[in-house]
């Protein structure tokens, strides 16, 4: 056994500038662009750290760019200033502020109170990481600079100062040997986001960001809430189901907690924040908010909501403001333990619940909501529940290949590129098909009666519909689960009668097809194989005809015999009685057939909604205004 020469000499001590800069990952989360963006808000919040102990009442973020591509960051506010000056041990406390560990100003509750940054750490991380950090204090009629390269103080100057203004300004570029995973490129649409949203956290503090390229001013945006994050819920819910937001306040030994929410139309969307900074992760603020909207909506609304359910569309926000050190599961700050946010978010949303109680309209628009959606989630449910079972079924159908013989009449080349399913209503057009059609590419299934209107049925009703569930076994393919290359026939032919009640059953296999298997049309496997409405023949020579236009514009039949069909059953097989012809052969398959690709565009989903849902206005007014009645026939 090999023994490792493993002694004292192999055990380093990095300095803190050393281990920030190849362990960045460590301070600010990572060493790609989201690292980049911890560091400014880092830096930001320090800024809003300032208001929320009542001092200055605007901060300005600024974006640089070169070429299009945003490199520095400069954040400026009117807060107190970050003190500076030279300690009677010798060490500089503007300089000891953003270069060494375990120095700062929130570390009790004297200073600050509600702060984010408490750790001391971040903007450090932001300097260190930095190829330029300058950074100028004002305060007391005196203003301080420090420029870093690196880490590494450059200069340092004071100066007094006439005006009595007071703030912090920092100005940095992050290094990309430092933020090394990806090429840095501050996004401005990014900025005013982060901006926005911490606006929502402090009523009457003003951001303004600025856009500069090359040093000119190009774009800036205002962002101040009156209502806090109440407002935010205004500004992000997708299409409210009631008009209220409601609101919720819970406060105990100084720590406070508010939640805000509205019900809408779109996806679930929560917000967490703790002494003004957001995590993304949640945390026990969230989890409180949660178990108790399970808990009330269950209570005043349905018994029979899960978590998921109640929460469905709501768009809501949850506010702490802890008077002592917040407790975060990582220095980026995406989490939040303080165990007593969770009772303290509870009490906001019961409280909040309160008002919603008493607004009887708000409150039966959410009733109804809810429960529509715990119905539609157990009619999703019944219809998982369905594919499953077709899917072991199409498995076993697919290996046996034995399917419903009495329905379904299968080509002999399966998968072969050539292969054809022709869809047909009924025992008559079925079997003429049949008996017509070239055994080895073309397999015939016969439906009986209409298709389920996946527009107008629920998901479990179209899945249990027997019609369905035979033509996703013809064709192989589970529901929702399109696999090109398990498909059984290649292509699909509606083979219905010309005539309206046709077209009908036609538009419902075309709408099923784009409901189940969208690709499956979008690649023009879809066809329509147009069944002749007249013939004319003398002898063996058959002219067949598919429109009444066809046919007035042969003229003259020249004492041919003309027939008109009724269908696709009247199109004889039988040669004895047709002089030897097989009339349906003829009319549907070689040299006469007729066989449509349907290829959709960008109106053809819009166009079967209209036509196939729920709505009778657009159906009602395309056959009043477009009909002529005087030329419908049967």
């Amino acid at each position: 056994m090999c023994m490792s020469n493993y002694d004292i000499n192999d055990i380093e001590t990095l300095d803190f500038r050393e281990a920030v800069r190849t362990r960045m990952a460590m301070y600010l989360g990572s060493e790609d662009m989201n690292g980049v963006y911890n560091a400014i808000q880092e830096i930001v919040t320090n800024s809003t750290d300032e208001f929320n102990m009542g001092y200055g009442n605007k901060i300005t973020i600024r974006l640089f760019c070169t070429n299009g591509v945003g490199t520095t960051v400069q954040v400026v506010d009117e807060g107190r200033g970050v003190p500076f000056g030279i300690k009677e041990n010798g060490s500089n406390t503007l300089v000891d502020i953003y270069t060494k560990p375990h120095t700062g100003g929130k570390f009790d509750s004297k200073s600050y109170q509600n702060a984010a940054g408490l750790n001391g750490i971040g903007a450090k991380a932001t300097n260190l990481g930095s190829d330029e950090f300058i950074v100028t204090s004002t305060r007391n009629g005196e203003e301080a600079t420090a420029v870093f390269a690196e880490g590494v103080l450059q200069n340092y100057s004071t100066r007094k100062v006439k005006h009595s203004k007071t703030g912090t300004n920092v100005k940095f570029t992050p290094s990309k040997e430092v933020f090394d995973l990806e090429p840095i490129d501050i996004k401005y649409s990014r900025v005013t986001r982060d901006a926005q949203i911490l606006s929502y956290l402090s009523e009457g503090l003003t951001f303004v960001t600025e856009l500069y390229e090359d040093d000119q001013l190009i774009d800036s945006s205002t962002f101040k809430a009156e209502n806090g994050i109440a407002d935010l819920i205004k500004d992000t819910s997708t299409n409210p189901i009631h008009p209220t937001i409601f609101y919720g306040r819970a406060e105990e030994n100084g720590d406070i907690v508010e939640v805000a929410f509205q019900w809408g139309m779109g996806a679930e969307k929560s917000y967490t924040f703790t002494n003004g900074l957001e995590q993304s992760e949640g945390g026990t603020s969230l989890t409180g908010a949660k178990t108790a909207l399970t808990r009330l909506c269950k209570k005043e609304f349905d018994k029979g909501l899960t978590g998921d359910l109640a929460r469905t569309g709501l768009t809501y926000a949850v506010n702490a403001k802890l008077k002592d050190t917040p407790s975060f599961a990582n220095q980026t700050k995406t989490k939040v333990n303080n165990p007593q946010l969770n009772g303290l978010a509870q009490a906001a949303i019961t409280a909040a619940f309160e008002d919603l109680i008493n607004s009887p309209k708000d409150r039966l628009k959410i009733n109804d909501f809810l429960v529509k959606e715990r119905k539609a989630d157990q009619a999703a449910e019944r219809a998982r529940q369905k594919v499953k079972e077709m899917e072991k079924e199409i498995k076993k159908s697919n290996a046996s290949q034995l399917i419903n013989p009495e329905k379904l009449s299968d080509a002999e080349c399966l998968g072969d590129e050539n292969s054809i399913l022709l869809i047909a209503e009924g025992e008559s057009a079925a079997g003429t098909l049949k008996t017509a059609r070239d055994y080895k590419h073309y397999g015939v299934l016969e439906i009986k009666g209409k298709m389920r209107n996946p527009l107008t049925s629920t998901e479990s009703e179209v899945l249990g519909n027997a019609e369905v569930q035979l033509l996703a076994k013809a064709l192989g393919q589970v529901p929702f689960q399109y696999n090109e290359k398990t498909l059984r026939y290649k292509k699909i032919a509606i083979a219905s009668d010309a005539d309206s009640d046709g077209s009908h059953v036609g538009l419902l296999v075309i709408t099923n097809l784009m409901y189940l298997f969208p690709d499956l049309v979008k690649e023009g496997r879809v066809h329509w194989l147009r069944a002749p409405l007249y013939s004319t023949h003398k002898g063996k020579d058959y002219t067949f005809y598919f429109t009444d236009e066809e046919l007035k514009e042969a003229g003259q039949t020249n004492n041919k015999t003309l027939a008109r069909y009724k269908g696709l059953g009247s199109l004889s097989s039988d040669e004895e009685l047709t002089g030897g012809v097989n009339v349906a052969q003829e009319a549907l398959f070689g040299p006469n057939q007729v066989l449509d690709q349907l290829v959709p565009n960008e109106e053809t989903f819009h166009t079967l909604e209209r036509f196939m849902g729920t709505e009778v206005e657009p159906r009602r007014d395309y056959v009043m205004n477009k009909i002529d009645f005087s030329e419908v026939r049967e």
